[in-house]
């Protein structure tokens, strides 16, 4: 899985809490374990900790319905590859 950033975002790094800037651009994914012991499951960027919850991710995909409303983002804000 990828996913390309039109922005430069605040992702959360699981293992040291912080927030961590990531640039715009083409990342690779991969889905591990919730590191704060919730059911959900992270998308990171591979080989880090750093990342959000795989819903969080998917909420910013281009022309997504969130919460029954319909999102239009202009430019897009993260384009995510399955």
């Amino acid at each position: 899985m990828f996913a390309t950033l039109g922005r430069e975002w605040e992702l959360l790094d699981g293992k040291t809490k912080h927030f961590a800037k990531v640039a715009p651009g083409r990342y690779e994914l991969e889905k591990i374990p919730n590191p704060f012991g919730h059911e959900a499951s992270w998308l990171v960027l591979k080989g880090t900790m750093v990342g959000m919850t795989e819903e969080a991710w998917k909420q910013w995909r281009n022309g997504e319905v969130i919460h029954g409303k319909p999102v239009d983002w202009g430019e897009f804000e993260i384009i995510i590859e399955e």
